[in-house]
């Protein structure tokens, strides 16, 4: 899943280039929850990852339209359908000042190779066959089988930590107390479930961070958020609540920005136990959601309606040549809403009286919750009672990695890298265990074949492959597709992005840097 090439916004129509000025050393930056840990293997969520983003790097990163640019890579080449091989920087120093080696990121990248880590990236790594260090600054993977999209995989999980400092702390690193050892711009001094602070490296290999220090502030609660960016008591926060946008967008003194995003909502179901294993029930859900007046009423109109769980925006990564998005899936089943056509599916199932089911969400999660709650007026119109509940965010996501007592469940699913192949990481048996994230536990013979020939290296064959999967997803619909929403960035009046704002941007790149001081 990724942002349409081209959609990033320019942010550097005011000001003059530059960083911190005297007004304050200090970027503060809100945060919706603290991060779970500072070691990577166990913080594959959005706000761990735009922590961790200042701290480790990886070996290369995606700029604003989707392309890699090196970090601690210096160079990289892929020499058959299966190796690649990545020439490190010989200038990059830990905090400590200790030089990066290869064996840092060797040791970094099998972390998550090993079962016994069990790491929230063990289902982007997988593939490798192994990965050695080939010389003091080289670094080769060899894949198990050709993986279309590893180039951009490298980004996500390749984030270096020092080797010894890892081994000394192998049952706290990323802690509180232990903290982390990296390369980046910015080294961690405390962390705490208040949040997080950072300082400067001086001694930084690229180019010096804006900041003196950057201090994560955690506020849970839109309505305190809101307050805190209009009065000044924070500079600004990728948590724009937009199920609240309108109020945002008469803030006098705040920009806030937004953009297209591959953040696609959909509401799972466990196809292989009771109620959810009835394809008719599921199809009477996917007929009862109104995802139009969601979209216009719950989020102000930042998002797009979705009918795929393959988001339209990632088709043009795959080249020029390909046909867009709507000529290749035409045909695709879709759900329009339809109560009439929901109750025909209704009276189809084992169900025919409908049924009642619980969907549990994380805390402070309006934008999940509030869908849900339309969600659950619309379904009892065809008899389904849909009672939403909200739990601990902690509790959640334990859950969903554990792949334990899944039923029906609302995510969030963030594209992790800009290829359309993205969407299979839903489906197939292989991501229907722990750490992965095929919660509807949705296969098939025919699938499997399929989910294989979309690995191809050959174009056609991966969007012949896609089209006949989003054929099968739209009939078996294990997933009901309701809406994309929108990236969002809000900054002070006295503060300005430098260069294009994406949803690459906190993702899968240092950020911090950017914001900077109007002149």
């Amino acid at each position: 899943m990724v942002l349409v090439l081209g959609v990033g916004l320019g942010l550097t129509a005011c000001g003059s280039e530059g960083g911190a000025s005297s007004r304050d050393s200090t970027l503060r930056w809100a945060i919706s929850s603290a991060p779970r840990s500072l070691d990577t293997a166990h913080a594959f969520d959005g706000t761990s990852v735009n922590v961790i983003n200042e701290l480790l790097e990886p070996l290369v990163v995606v700029d604003p339209q989707g392309q890699l640019e090196p970090k601690l890579a210096s160079s990289w080449r892929q020499t058959d359908a299966v190796t690649y091989v990545y020439t490190l920087r010989d200038d990059v120093t830990f905090w400590d000042g200790s030089p990066l080696t290869a064996e840092d990121v060797v040791f970094s990248i099998e972390r998550h190779r090993d079962p016994a880590v069990a790491s929230e990236y063990g289902t982007y790594v997988k593939d490798i066959a192994s990965v050695t260090a080939t010389g003091e600054l080289e670094v080769t993977f060899t894949l198990k089988t050709a993986v279309p999209e590893f180039k951009y995989l490298v980004a996500l999980f390749s984030h270096t930590v020092k080797k010894s400092f890892a081994e000394e702390h192998a049952e706290d690193l990323g802690d509180s107390k232990t903290l982390t050892m990296g390369t980046g711009p910015y080294q961690a001094t405390t962390f705490s479930a208040d949040g997080v602070e950072v300082t400067r490296n001086d001694e930084y290999w690229g180019e010096p961070p804006t900041w003196e220090a950057i201090r994560f502030d955690v506020i849970p609660d839109a309505d305190t958020l809101h307050l805190a960016v209009d009065g000044g008591e924070v500079d600004g926060t990728f948590n724009v609540p937009l199920t609240s946008s309108r109020n945002w967008d008469t803030l006098s003194d705040t920009s806030v920005h937004y953009v297209d995003a591959p953040i696609s909502t959909v509401l799972s179901m466990d196809t292989t136990a009771p109620p959810w294993n009835d394809v008719h029930l599921r199809r009477a859900v996917a007929h009862a959601i109104d995802r139009e007046s969601i979209v216009a009423t719950v989020f102000g109109g930042h998002g797009r309606v979705s009918q795929s769980i393959i988001d339209p925006s990632l088709w043009s990564f795959l080249g020029p040549d390909v046909e867009d998005f709507e000529t290749t899936f035409d045909g695709v089943r879709a759900y329009e809403y339809d109560l009439d056509k929901a109750r025909a599916e209704l009276a189809q199932s084992a169900h025919p009286d409908g049924i009642s089911f619980t969907v549990t969400y994380p805390s402070g999660r309006a934008s999940v919750g509030k869908p849900l709650q339309v969600m659950a007026a619309s379904l009892k119109e065809v008899g389904i009672t849909l009672t939403p509940k909200e739990v601990p965010a902690s509790e959640w996501i334990g859950y969903i990695y554990a792949h334990q007592d899944l039923g029906a469940q609302i995510l969030a699913v963030a594209a992790d890298y800009p290829d359309p192949g993205v969407a299979r990481l839903l489906l197939g048996k292989e991501n229907a265990v722990p750490n992965a994230f095929n919660v509807a536990n949705f296969t098939s013979p025919e699938l499997e074949d399929l989910l294989a020939q979309e690995r191809s290296a050959d174009t056609g064959t991966r969007v012949d492959a896609m089209h006949q999967i989003a054929k099968i997803a739209a009939e078996e619909v294990p997933y009901v597709p309701l809406f994309f929403l929108d990236s969002t960035l809000a900054l002070g009046k006295d503060l300005r992005y430098a260069g294009d704002f994406s949803y690459w941007t906190p993702l899968l790149d240092e950020w911090a840097n950017r914001v900077q001081v109007r002149k």
